[in-house]
């Protein structure tokens, strides 16, 4: 893991910034400089987390985080600070917006996904809600090398076998699958909340 040049951190690998003659920096320290150099405000303080409750009751987490580029700006809200588990989002916005802009944008998205769970665990394995589509996150896996990537569905790691037992339920029928961009472009969208779409499945 690299040490952030400017404060001697070491950051994890998805915060943390290498400019091709500079130096490798943390997100914060490369957000702090770029805002120097464009005359941006950026405290480097992330928002409050934001609390929801699922449909199941349970209180669920969303730690905030922001973060400057010479494109615009992310704001990331995740459950899980190591991000091996929970449910993850993001949304990129330009120079003008707030923070606060991009957290409107993002809490529909939050709710709508806590109250929509794609698929049911129990002793039997997993289980479609409704016939919903399925919408997973594709990750690293140290386990595989990297050679087959980790599944994410609904917060939780979903093994290949889990899926394919998943699948074997509704043999012959069609299988739509569909790889998109999982960050929501809110420079795209000024002025309104952009509509919120099904999931698209696996």
């Amino acid at each position: 893991m690299q040490r952030c040049d400017t404060c001697r951190s070491h950051p994890e690998p998805y915060d943390s910034v290498t400019v091709v003659g500079q130096g490798h920096y943390c997100g914060v320290c490369y957000s702090r400089q770029l805002a120097r150099d464009l005359g941006l405000p950026f405290s480097g303080v992330d928002p409050e987390p934001l609390v929801f409750r699922d449909s199941a009751g349970k209180t669920r987490t969303f730690h905030l985080r922001s973060r400057l580029y010479e494109g615009g700006q992310t704001l990331d809200a995740f459950e899980q600070a190591d991000r091996e588990r929970g449910l993850h989002f993001r949304v990129l916005g330009d120079h003008t917006q707030s923070v606060m802009e991009l957290v409107a944008l993002l809490y529909p998205r939050i709710e709508q996904q806590l109250a929509q769970p794609a698929v049911t665990r129990n002793r039997d394995g997993l289980s479609i809600n409704d016939s919903k589509p399925i919408r997973a996150r594709i990750q690293w896996d140290d386990d595989e090398d990297g050679n087959v990537p980790r599944l994410i569905i609904d917060g939780h790691p979903v093994t290949w076998e889990e899926l394919g037992q998943l699948l074997m339920r509704y043999e012959g029928f069609d299988l739509d699958l569909r790889i998109r961009d999982a960050v929501l472009d809110a420079r795209t969208h000024r002025g309104h909340a952009p509509e919120l779409a099904e999931p698209d499945p696996v």
